[in-house]
């Protein structure tokens, strides 16, 4: 019989298996395990370099602001109010007389928590001989306190005022809590208003009022 002819790919594959098998086979073997093992490695190389640099894709950063207080320990009284009153004199009692402000009562807290308090306080209000204005009252009513800034939601609160005419102590006008009472505030003192007696003389009165600031609230 004759035997079947051998294709080009027969041969080719008898020469590999040969190469590889045959003499020298054993080192062509140990090469071709070393090729696949340092292609092995340098894959891995690669991925964990991968790796490394998506772990470095992300990173944390600090904010932080630094806010120091104004002078004084942050907190000023800005302004007090004046006030005058003028009236024709008829021999009755006169009840709500009106009276005429200049500035408001105003502090400013610039960042302080201690809370703070104004207090004021009236000496007698005399003649140019010294003459109280005996039976008279005056005073001052507020709304409520407010801030200047609208958006300002820290609290503080006003007190109406009253004083005689022979004189008064001291009493709180506006107060804030501790940690209360931030930014710039007024008293808020729309409305001054004043009684005269019947029996009170023809002439000019003054008295002093000394308002003063305190940082403890009460």
């Amino acid at each position: 019989d004759v035997a079947p002819s051998r294709g080009l790919g027969d041969v080719y594959k008898r020469q590999v298996i040969e190469c590889v098998s045959g003499k020298g086979g054993a080192t062509m073997t140990h090469k071709i395990l070393k090729m696949l093992m340092l292609t092995a490695l340098l894959a891995g190389i690669g991925t964990s370099s991968l790796t490394n640099a998506q772990a470095d894709s992300t990173q944390k950063t600090t904010a932080s602001a630094t806010l120091v207080s104004g002078v004084n320990g942050g907190i000023k009284l800005d302004s007090a109010p004046d006030v005058s009153f003028s009236a024709q004199l008829t021999g009755n009692e006169i009840k709500d007389l009106a009276g005429t402000q200049t500035d408001d009562l105003q502090v400013t807290n610039a960042g302080s928590a201690t809370g703070w308090n104004v207090k004021v306080a009236a000496s007698a209000m005399t003649d140019a001989d010294g003459q109280p204005l005996a039976g008279a009252t005056y005073g001052f009513t507020t709304t409520a306190a407010k801030p200047l800034d609208e958006n300002n939601n820290s609290k503080a609160t006003a007190n109406n005022l009253s004083f005689d005419g022979a004189g008064s102590g001291e009493q709180i006008a506006m107060q804030a809590a501790p940690k209360e009472g931030l930014g710039i505030w007024q008293g808020n003192y729309a409305k001054s208003q004043m009684t005269v007696p019947a029996n009170a003389m023809g002439g000019v009165y003054t008295a002093t009022l000394t308002w003063t600031l305190g940082n403890t609230p009460e």
